[in-house]
């Protein structure tokens, strides 16, 4: 059965747009001011480092790599004006009606089921030019996800729980219901396997965990410096999903999640009649 409207599994094909998104959704954030306080000044730096890491993804097979689609949207490239570079903007998304308007990444821990499930075993980074993170401040980085990694571990233990690691939309798509679709995404795959989902939550996006159930577990704050005067904070979430869900929501929760695998293995199979090569273990 396929997925519901415009959402699917990401492919290597996307790796380059989901890194303009990211840049973008996240560049007018409290966040980025604090992670990266001189994107302005190396936009393209912020960008190749997005690339990277939907690349990681994508190659991993811990990760879940979802995008959402949307008609694509000419004020994009306004919206995104001092954040990304003008001419990857305009050459990512010209010539498509649709692209990538939204993304979230999904974190399997070790021992987990899922694993393999939802990543295409095929794609091989033939990433060559890496970010030289000009834009990022390397003492805030290390300490925003300090604090993230050390409140992981207070709340979560084990195996049983999967972790929301990036979700994001870009500002010329914002306020479609986009990020409450990719965040239902993992609702429903909590509903299915019964377990926990860790979100480590920014201001930003308090409002739509809320929304969608989810709970403050713990919040904090890093005060702000000559770089970064309004510093940022933080919540570690959860969302725990009820014992018993009806058969109807079951039903549609594993219709839509097995949806996007049915995808993945349709693509696979595709690839090998083409004799595309496997990546390598």
């Amino acid at each position: 059965m396929a997925p519901k409207d415009n959402l699917r599994l990401a492919t290597p094909a996307d790796i380059r747009r989901m890194g303009l998104v990211m840049s973008a959704g996240f560049g007018s954030t409290l966040e980025a001011a604090w992670l990266q306080p001189y994107l302005r000044t190396f936009p393209r730096d912020s960008l190749l480092t997005s690339q990277e890491y939907v690349d990681r993804c994508m190659g991993s097979k811990r990760y879940a790599t979802v995008v959402i689609e949307d008609t694509y949207e000419p004020a994009e490239v306004q919206a995104m004006a001092e954040i990304v570079p003008d001419d990857e903007a305009r050459e990512n998304s010209m010539y498509a009606e649709k692209v990538v308007a939204g993304m979230a990444t999904w974190k399997f821990m070790s021992g987990s089921p899922r694993i393999g499930q939802f990543n295409d075993e095929l794609h091989i980074s033939d990433r060559e030019t890496l970010s030289p993170s000009r834009d990022e401040h390397r003492d805030h980085t290390r300490r925003f996800h300090s604090k993230n990694r050390d409140l992981r571990k207070k709340y979560f233990h084990g195996s049983n729980w999967f972790e929301l690691h990036t979700l994001v939309v870009h500002p010329a798509y914002w306020r479609r219901g986009h990020g409450r679709r990719l965040l239902e995404w993992g609702i429903r795959l909590a509903c299915i396997d019964q377990i926990e989902l860790c979100i480590c939550a920014a201001d930003t996006a308090l409002k739509l965990y809320q929304a969608s159930g989810c709970e403050i577990l713990e919040s904090w704050q890093l005060e702000g410096d000559e770089v970064s005067p309004k510093g940022v904070a933080g919540h570690i979430m959860r969302y725990t999903p009820e014992k018993e869900c009806s058969n109807t929501e079951k039903d549609e929760s594993q219709a839509e999640v097995m949806g996007l695998s049915e995808q993945l293995a349709e693509a696979d199979l595709g690839r090998e009649q083409n004799n595309f090569p496997r990546r390598k273990a």
